[in-house]
């Protein structure tokens, strides 16, 4: 018989290959990969603390203006920025006409513009020349000139302090420029009646033209800054010229081309009326004409409408049209 010879196991047991607690080089980059997504993830605030905060987005500025008191929400409504509105348009539109009436009377009565530098400069560069060729009113010239650019500089600066479209300031400059033009009609109707060929360097005449320069400068000043360039009040040149570049022109609807078009009508229907009632009663009623559209405007500025600042979320402010008017303003409701 064979014997049978048992081999001890215990070293084959030592030698056989054991597995390690140690982590794997894909183990680590396992690992790493999963802290950075858990890092990626966005930090949600608890709903606890969501509701200790005041809900910012939806609060309407509106309804905070009309929870003030009296005194202070008429402060907040002419704090307001005038919103671009079809009321606005119709209201440059008249400053506009304004315009016509008073060129006209000035350039009929003194041959000088009081709105349109242009020409002025012309005039000045052929009287000084060729002083034949045009009437003599250097010193008119001149009084225009540098107080058309006195009030664009006045009101302009004034209106980047206080703020250039709010409605407080806009009525308060346009109130300020009729005041200009009332004491230019009592000085026309009281001391200086007589035209171009009489008056001549005339202090009297001199202080019309003045008045009406300055008034004309802020005028411009005040239509430059609500966010309507195409009706400036004063500049037609530029106004015919973008309307004929318009290559939408030919549209049913075109706004700039409507506001373009609009504005320089109403300048020349305000020269017609101009003309009219300088040849058939006399320079201070075509003033009295300007003051009283003036006025009319000034108070239709109380009607507009005014802008809004919404909070759509962080740092996303979006502005829109207010719902606040007048009649709430003064009721509250």
């Amino acid at each position: 018989m064979h014997s049978l010879s048992l081999t001890p196991l215990s070293s084959n047991v030592n030698n056989a290959p054991t597995l390690s607690n140690a982590p794997t080089l894909r183990d680590v980059e396992l690992n790493n990969l999963s802290e950075k997504r858990e890092e990626e993830k966005p930090q949600y605030p608890s709903p606890s603390f969501l509701e200790a905060q005041p809900d910012r987005t939806n609060t309407d500025p509106d309804h905070e203006l009309l929870r003030l008191p009296p005194s202070r929400r008429w402060q907040a409504y002419l704090m307001q920025d005038m919103h671009p509105s079809t009321m606005l348009e119709c209201e440059l539109y008249a400053l506009s006409f304004t315009t016509g009436m008073m060129d006209a009377m000035t350039f009929n009565f003194y041959g000088v513009f009081c709105s349109k530098q242009t020409g002025n400069l012309i005039n000045f560069a052929l009287a000084a020349l060729d002083p034949q060729s045009v009437l003599q009113t250097e010193a008119n010239i001149g009084v225009s000139f540098s107080c058309f650019i006195a009030g664009s500089a006045l009101f302009g600066h004034f209106g980047n302090f206080v703020g250039k479209k709010r409605r407080g300031w806009l009525i308060f400059m346009n109130t300020f420029q009729a005041l200009l033009l009332i004491a230019a009609t009592c000085i026309r109707q009281f001391t200086s009646p007589h035209g171009l060929q009489d008056s001549g360097a005339d202090p009297s005449a001199l202080a019309v033209i003045a008045l009406i320069a300055i008034a004309s400068g802020g005028q411009i000043a005040l239509a430059l800054t609500v966010g309507m360039p195409e009706i400036n009040t004063t500049m037609v040149t530029g106004a015919l010229v973008m309307l004929s570049q318009d290559k939408d022109i030919h549209k049913l609807r075109n706004k700039g081309r409507d506001r373009k078009l609009f504005f320089v009508i109403s300048i020349l229907l305000g020269a017609f009326v101009g003309a009219t009632s300088n040849r058939y009663a006399s320079g201070s009623l075509t003033l009295l004409l300007v003051v009283i559209v003036k006025a009319i405007m000034t108070f239709c500025f109380m009607f507009n409408k005014g802008t809004k600042e919404l909070e759509l979320g962080p740092g996303k402010p979006h502005v829109t049209e207010s719902s606040v008017s007048l009649r709430h303003i003064l009721w509250a409701d």
